[in-house]
């Protein structure tokens, strides 16, 4: 919290920029207090400790709503909207892998709120590949890059949501480690989809045109070749009619003498 608040050289993160973003980041600093109170009492307090990381990351999104607006606002081009989304998901894989545990525990007394979590990274995971809602669909062949790390994310996350549906309180540890494998895919995905997207210049078609030329060649070749065999065939027939007129005068000829 303190480096949010003030800046770091190791990792760089810069200052807040203004007053009001300073202060609105000690706004925060309440939640994560009463987190670590909840956390280093003798007795657990689970569902309160949920409750207060969720105002929390209410409060956080709400601020990172903020600096993506300014932001955008300086470079219309950056694709900040996509990124946003995709830092997201790291949230809602949390949220999933949270609410799976509180439900395996009978903390929760359904799966709602679970299921909800499913469906918002699932769609959200859909639209950056497919966009929707102000996100551009990844684009091919020049984002491949981000498609290939879409799918690695795909795949750790097909993995995530197999072990929390079978997740019992025996399993947290092992669905822990693959929500941790998500989550690594994803902050490799992140900063992929802050670069613009570029797409690559139009180009002559110089294939297609070697491949018209050398279909014209092949169709001039096949009408030379039947036009010889036809003006051969010609000429054979000519010849023929010719031999049996030679024929027939030569034998008058031979009658006369």
């Amino acid at each position: 919290m303190m480096v949010a608040i003030y800046g770091s050289f190791t990792p760089p993160v810069p200052a807040p920029m203004t007053q009001w973003h300073f202060e609105e980041l000690i706004k925060l600093e309440p939640w994560v207090q009463e987190m670590q109170r909840l956390a280093g009492s003798p007795m657990p307090q689970n569902l309160q400790m949920v409750d207060a990381g969720d105002h929390l990351m209410e409060d956080v999104l709400t601020l990172q709503e903020e600096y993506l607006k300014e932001a955008l606002a300086l470079r219309p081009s950056w694709p900040g909207q996509r990124m946003d989304l995709a830092v997201q998901q790291m949230g809602l894989a949390r949220k999933v892998f949270k609410e799976a545990v509180l439900f395996s525990y009978d903390l929760r007394s359904n799966d709602k709120q679970l299921q909800a979590a499913i469906g918002m990274f699932r769609d959200n995971h859909a639209r950056l590949k497919d966009g929707g809602e102000a996100i551009p669909a990844i684009m091919l062949p020049e984002r491949q890059d981000l498609m290939d790390q879409w799918e690695l994310v795909d795949a750790a996350w097909n993995e995530l949501l197999l072990s929390q549906n079978e997740m019992t309180a025996d399993t947290v540890t092992k669905t822990e480690v693959l929500l941790e494998r998500l989550v690594e895919q994803l902050q490799l995905f992140v900063p992929l989809c802050g670069l613009e997207d570029v797409k690559y210049p139009d180009q002559f078609p110089y294939s297609l045109l070697a491949y018209g030329v050398l279909g014209f060649l092949f169709v001039c070749c096949c009408c030379v070749v039947a036009f010889r065999i036809f003006s051969h065939k010609h000429k054979r027939q000519a010849q023929n009619k010719k031999s049996p007129a030679s024929s027939s005068a030569a034998a008058a000829e031979r009658d006369d003498v």
